[in-house]
């Protein structure tokens, strides 16, 4: 993934802090437990400033999930519809947010390398699905960010505020170290190095 930069963050509070996510509607889901509205409730219940989505999504369903959010109290403005965008680098990069939430329930494997890349602490969907070809924990800089649950969501949000510094650097460090061009060319340069064999 081409590498566009590090952020550098506004100040993180204990709970003052914006949510991003992104992905097309395919990613997540209008029923159920892990419905968008619910997570949304979460996170919103979790923080005490905006939730930002990233990519497309049909009119009825924003308006689903604002529903939602009045009727729970929580003010229905503080869920943020991006749309879709050229660079979600680019796009991360600029918004007023902190920390990057992957898609639930099917996560995303490059949106998730770019805002590491980007430095957003990363929490994650984790998957028990024995289908998937890696284990997700090893896209990610901080497994103790992931998160099998509502529970479990609410809980890492609660801790990021205090560690976001951290994280973020964490972040950071695992593009450069697994995703970037210089890792890639190395990788590159050990294949075509070898025998040819394999």
């Amino acid at each position: 993934v081409p590498d566009a930069g590090p952020k550098q963050f506004s100040a993180v509070g204990e709970r003052s802090f914006s949510v991003v996510t992104s992905g097309t509607t395919v990613k997540f889901v209008r029923s159920g437990e892990l419905a968008l509205q619910i997570i949304a409730h979460t996170v919103l219940s979790s923080t005490s400033v905006r939730f930002f989505h990233i990519g497309p999504i049909e009119a009825d369903w924003l308006a689903e999930i604002r529903a939602h959010l009045a009727q729970h109290q929580i003010d229905p403005e503080r869920f943020v519809s991006v749309g879709v965008v050229t660079s979600l680098w680019q796009t991360l990069g600029e918004l007023d947010a902190h920390v990057y939430l992957g898609s639930a329930p099917v996560g995303g494997r490059r949106a998730a390398i770019e805002a590491q890349g980007c430095g957003y602490p990363t929490a994650f969907y984790r998957t028990a699905d024995p289908g998937y070809l890696i284990a997700v924990d090893s896209l990610y800089a901080s497994p103790e960010l992931g998160w099998a649950n509502l529970s479990e969501l609410g809980a890492v949000l609660a801790a990021i505020g205090q560690q976001h510094s951290r994280w973020s650097a964490q972040a950071r460090a695992l593009y450069e170290r697994r995703f970037s061009r210089a890792q890639f060319l190395r990788v590159l340069a050990e294949l075509s190095d070898g025998d040819g064999e394999g």
